[in-house]
């Protein structure tokens, strides 16, 4: 099945400037890629689990866990400027 494949439209979908030299090797390069998902598609696989991740790896973070945090007038003590109760930081937004 030989599908035309817009070069131009896809480029500027994808926001991409595309030198008209470009083109025809990209369409080449874009149809191989389509051609090797229809092989994909006609692969056997009733009886093959699916899979997320091709190793069967688990999180190896620590779990989450609430834990005390640092008394506020530590942090106040720590921060290079501070108004009241609160840390003093620059203005980012006008």
């Amino acid at each position: 099945m030989s599908e035309t494949i817009n070069i131009r439209q896809i480029a500027a979908l994808a926001k991409l400037s595309v030198a008209p030299d470009e083109e025809e090797r990209l369409s080449r390069e874009m149809e191989a890629i389509l051609a090797f998902g229809r092989q994909l598609q006609e692969l056997p696989l009733e009886g093959v689990p699916q899979t997320q991740h091709i190793l069967d790896q688990h999180a190896v973070l620590r779990t989450d866990a609430v834990q005390p945090g640092l008394p506020s007038c530590a942090v106040l003590e720590a921060a290079p400027a501070r108004l009241d109760e609160y840390i003093a930081v620059p203005r980012t937004v006008e």
